[in-house]
């Protein structure tokens, strides 16, 4: 038992740096060191997503890290979707605690559908691709036509913040 709580405590401390939904491009660059391509305007309505105004790579820590930003215009530029993933390993559990708690605000996460809600309905995750990657998104980042692998974890919020 104290071996697990040692570990927990070493796993919570290696994520406690993680840069959370709503955060700027510049907070999420001191976190992870520069980004490890250009930043970029990425179209990730190809892959799913709605368009973000900029996008971020970071190789972190052994993980790979993308961050997309987007907001109402580029005064109010804010990280929106994080993902997280290791190059050819699954993420453990251990390591989805420790990036979930890091990313709570202040508040918790529970277990729902297909996925997390953060008790503040400001962020939800999903694990997608066999739990190679971590996503954690805010909700009105799919305000429309959500992919059909975050329809379950979104009906998880109050309908009034569901995308219609």
């Amino acid at each position: 038992m104290k071996n697990l709580v040692a570990l927990l405590i070493v796993v919570l401390s290696v994520f406690n740096a993680f840069a959370q939904p709503g955060r700027s491009v510049e907070h999420c660059n001191r976190i992870y060191g520069r980004p490890s391509g250009p930043k970029t305007s990425m179209p990730t309505e190809t892959v799913g997503n709605p368009p973000a105004r900029v996008s971020c790579f970071y190789s972190w820590r052994g993980f790979t890290v993308m961050a997309l930003f987007g907001g109402r215009d580029a005064s109010d530029t804010r990280c929106i979707s994080i993902s997280f993933w290791h190059t050819g390993s699954p993420l453990t559990g251990t390591e989805i605690d420790g990036i979930l708690a890091a990313n709570a605000d202040g508040s918790s996460w529970t277990r729902v559908e297909d996925g997390w809600a953060r008790a503040d309905n400001r962020a939800l995750a999903v694990t997608v691709f066999k739990q190679q990657r971590l996503e954690i998104f805010t909700p009105d980042f799919y305000r429309k036509d959500p992919p059909g692998y975050l329809r379950a974890v979104l009906q998880s919020l109050p309908a009034h913040l569901q995308p219609k």
